[in-house]
């Protein structure tokens, strides 16, 4: 035995002792195999989900480590040799053929005990709906242990062209078959190692917690990522907030590149959407996921063309390597002739799971987690497919919009807005510029008029009637003027 080798047994036998004997304690019965298992990397501790707002580094003065690591829990003092620690110990586990740590399932903290997990009954989905499960791993070549991060559930109906888009958090706490309790990105690699179709594992997850289960799962790397947006020739991206990060670059001087996008319509190659989906710095995993949906939409957006339409089955075949699917090529060819057919009223709508349908919670081993609120997911569903089924739905009707902004593209980042708050944009009109955002509306359409305000973050003071409006109105029953005080970004 080499000293590799020696190394790496001695370290294994130390964990399986340790997990012997707190099942010992805990007068569980014993399993065979005997399977170390470890807990995951600890997350970065905070006291709420917000945005962090501190720049990287930055310390006040006068202030101790602990005060700067309150602040700034990303450079909090011993995160980044827990950061090391954790990465090396997980290659010591996948040179051993191991399974990877299972989140909760390691040291136990004082205090905390388990809780069970419900599972949602959304009710039964429309006839003839077609779901996607759509995965973004983390796994780079040569790499054995991977997460998904990315969980973008896709809800298409051929026939009303309906396309619905649900973001799962990646620390939703759910009940994984055969592993116990975990995070929800966990279960792709574990279902692989076990030898089981792939994503087998993510599909029984869905059906036991949220209670559907995808019909075709898709998983894409980082690397199949960059080359489908290449190979569509890059795609037009609405940015309403305003992004600045760092990303590691080996190849630039310091070794990071510096990426700072300003509100509006980039145009983003393979490279430059990735880092937009994947940026992380001064936002929430939410608003992660809500950059994830508006390269999603698009994606969309540039499948509506009849040439790339054509191109489907040759982007399909070129994506193969990277690319882990239950779907062979003339499965996509059909979808790609179902999606020209309604390509003109195709109408999309998307949700990130998060509060109040989510609750923060700490698992047993100390993390901070996310649990589902079963009763809400038939709400988040009625949003998502809804209005297809019952026009009745005041958010059904597609609401013109009238851009008074004077910028270029601002009404795409509008529309962008009405559709992650479940509304559908009607007709964008650029018209001259104006100061203020108004909602006008018909009397029938008071109530609709309020909550669109409100999604839009404009006050009751932007309400206005139909009949203030100075050019011939549209035959909806509410429309928007967005005017120069319109705040692109959602958030402060």
């Amino acid at each position: 035995m080499n000293l590799r080798s020696a190394f790496l047994a001695g370290l294994l036998a130390v964990g399986m002792a340790s997990s012997a004997s707190r099942a010992g304690a805990e007068d569980a019965p014993a399993a065979a195999p005997t399977i170390a298992v470890i807990t995951a990397m600890p997350p970065r501790p905070t006291a709420d989900r917000g945005t962090s707002t501190t720049a990287p580094g930055t310390m006040e003065a006068g202030t101790g480590a602990v005060a700067a690591a309150a602040r700034d829990p990303l450079r909090r003092p011993g995160w980044s040799y827990e950061l090391r620690r954790w990465m090396m110990t997980s290659r010591i586990y996948a040179a051993a053929g191991l399974p990877p740590p299972l989140p909760g399932e390691g040291l136990r903290a004082a205090g905390a005990a388990p809780r069970a997990l419900a599972t949602a009954s959304p009710g039964r989905l429309p006839e003839g709906l077609v779901t996607f499960l759509l995965m973004g791993t983390d796994r780079r070549a040569q790499e054995r242990i991977w997460r998904t991060d990315t969980l973008l559930m896709v809800f298409f109906q051929p026939e009303t062209g309906q396309v619905g888009l649900l973001s799962v958090p990646r620390d939703l706490w759910v009940s994984i078959p055969g592993y116990g309790a975990g995070r929800i990105n966990t279960a792709d690699y574990l279902g692989e190692a076990a030898g089981l179709p792939p994503g087998e594992l993510p599909r029984r997850v869905l059906a036991q917690n949220l209670g559907f289960a995808p019909d075709h799962v898709l998983r894409l790397d980082l690397e199949g990522f960059v080359r489908l947006i290449d190979a569509l020739g890059g795609i037009d991206v609405p940015v309403d907030c305003l992004l600045e990060d760092f990303f590691f670059d080996p190849g630039n001087l310091g070794g990071e590149v510096a990426l700072t996008l300003e509100p509006g319509i980039r145009h983003m190659d393979g490279q430059l959407a990735l880092r937009y989906a994947r940026s992380r710095w001064g936002s929430s995993d939410f608003e992660r996921a809500r950059r994830q949906q508006r390269v999603a939409r698009s994606l969309l957006r540039e499948a509506r063309s009849l040439g790339t339409l054509r191109r489907v089955p040759d982007v399909w075949r070129a994506l193969t390597p990277y690319l882990r699917a239950d779907l062979a090529a003339s499965d996509v060819a059909r979808l790609a002739l179902q999606v020209a057919k309604v390509r003109d009223h195709l109408q999309l709508r998307s949700r990130v799971l998060q509060f109040p349908d989510l609750e923060d919670w700490t698992a047993p081993d100390g993390s901070a987690v996310l649990l589902l609120h079963p009763e809400s997911l038939e709400g988040v569903l009625a949003d998502l497919l809804g209005p297809a089924a019952n026009p009745a739905t005041p958010r059904a009707a597609a609401v013109p919009v009238y851009d008074a902004t004077g910028r270029s593209g601002w009404e795409q980042l509008v529309a962008l807005r009405l559709g992650e708050s479940g509304w559908a944009a009607g007709k964008l009109t650029r018209r001259a510029e104006a100061a203020e955002s108004l909602v006008f509306h018909r009397p029938e359409a008071a109530v609709a008029a309020a909550r669109l305000a409100r999604d839009l973050g404009l006050g009751p003071q932007a309400l206005r009637a139909a009949g203030d409006w100075t050019a011939a109105p549209p035959e909806a029953a509410l429309w928007i003027q967005v005017g120069t005080d319109w705040r692109a970004c959602p958030h402060p």
